[in-house]
């Protein structure tokens, strides 16, 4: 039996890539504004990548804040870390 369309959707993952500065982070560096989308996507198991320019530190920081455990990409593609 084919799948149908409803279905392939479905069975669709997505990932969101974000970069932190003025996107995620707001100009006073607070995310109160994106507290209800990153719960939705924590609710979907939708992983949120940081992708921007600050430190592992920097980034660590936000990434403990906001409960997120995925991979994050730091100082504009240097580095990508992946957690255990």
């Amino acid at each position: 039996m084919r799948s149908t369309s409803s279905e392939k959707r479905e069975k669709r993952r997505f990932v969101v890539f974000t970069d932190m500065d003025d996107t995620l982070l707001d100009e006073n560096y607070e995310y109160q504004d994106a507290l209800p989308v990153l719960r939705a996507l924590k609710e979907n198991n939708t992983p949120v990548i940081f992708c921007s320019a600050k430190t592992y530190g920097e980034q660590q920081v936000y990434r403990k804040r906001m409960d997120l455990a995925h991979p994050f990409i730091v100082e504009n593609g240097s580095a990508i870390y992946i957690p255990a």
